[in-house]
C-alpha cells in the first residue's frame, strides 16, 4: 500500500502547483489613484517574449537563430465600479498620454512630449495562502495601447468591464518561491 509522500514519477511526492487565483498587481507611476485599479482587477496576462526569427539557407539545408525580442501586449480587465474610480484612473492616465477625453479634452490631441511624462511600471505577484510573494514580475515603461470600455446590454445579468491592452517595452522575472510539496504525509 503505497503511504501518500510515495505519490509522483519517482515516489518523491508532487510539488504545490503556482495558483491561477493568487495574484495581485500593482501600478507604479499611474496618472491619478492606482488602487481602484489594483483592487478592480479580475484578470491579467502573464508577460510574453517573443524572439524574432532569422533564416540562414546554406547549399541544401535551413537553420534558424533568434533575431531580436519583442514583448507582447498584455491585457488586464477591470471590474468597473458605481462610483467610476477605475474609469477615472483610466481618464487621468490616458490624459496623460494623449489628451483625448474628459471634461476638457485637447482642441488639436497633443500627444505627451516624452514617454518619461506618461508610462508606468507594473508589478505583478503571484501569491501564497498567506500573501507571500512566490513569483513576481516587474514591467516597465508601460502605457495604455488600447482601452475597451466594453458595452451595455439590456439582455445581460453581469458588472461592466474595462478591457485594457499594455505595451511595454521590458519585463523581468523574480522567483522567491518556496518548494512544498503538495501531498504533505507523515515525513513530509
Amino acid at each position: 500500500m503505497a503511504l501518500i509522500q510515495d505519490l509522483g514519477v519517482d515516489g518523491d511526492g508532487i510539488l504545490q502547483p503556482l495558483l491561477k487565483n493568487r495574484w495581485r498587481v500593482n501600478f507604479l507611476g499611474l496618472a491619478g489613484d492606482p488602487d481602484p485599479l489594483k483592487v478592480q482587477a479580475i484578470t491579467c496576462d502573464r508577460p510574453k517574449i517573443e524572439f524574432a526569427e532569422i533564416k540562414l539557407d546554406r547549399y541544401n539545408s535551413t537553420a534558424y537563430v533568434a533575431g531580436k525580442h519583442a514583448f507582447q501586449p498584455m491585457n488586464i480587465v477591470f471590474e468597473a465600479d458605481t462610483g467610476g474610480a477605475v474609469f477615472n484612473t483610466i481618464q487621468q492616465q490616458m490624459n496623460l498620454q494623449q489628451s483625448i477625453i474628459g471634461n476638457f479634452p485637447a482642441p488639436r490631441l497633443p500627444a505627451a512630449i516624452g514617454g518619461a511624462v506618461y508610462k508606468f511600471a507594473i508589478r505583478l505577484e503571484s501569491l501564497d495562502g498567506d500573501n507571500t510573494v512566490l513569483e513576481m514580475w516587474i514591467i516597465e515603461s508601460a502605457y495604455f495601447s488600447n482601452v475597451d470600455y466594453e458595452n451595455w446590454d439590456y439582455a445581460a445579468n453581469e458588472s461592466v468591464k474595462v478591457n485594457c491592452t499594455i505595451r511595454y517595452d521590458q519585463a523581468r522575472q523574480i522567483l522567491s518561491g518556496i518548494s512544498v510539496k503538495a501531498t504533505g504525509g507523515a515525513g513530509a
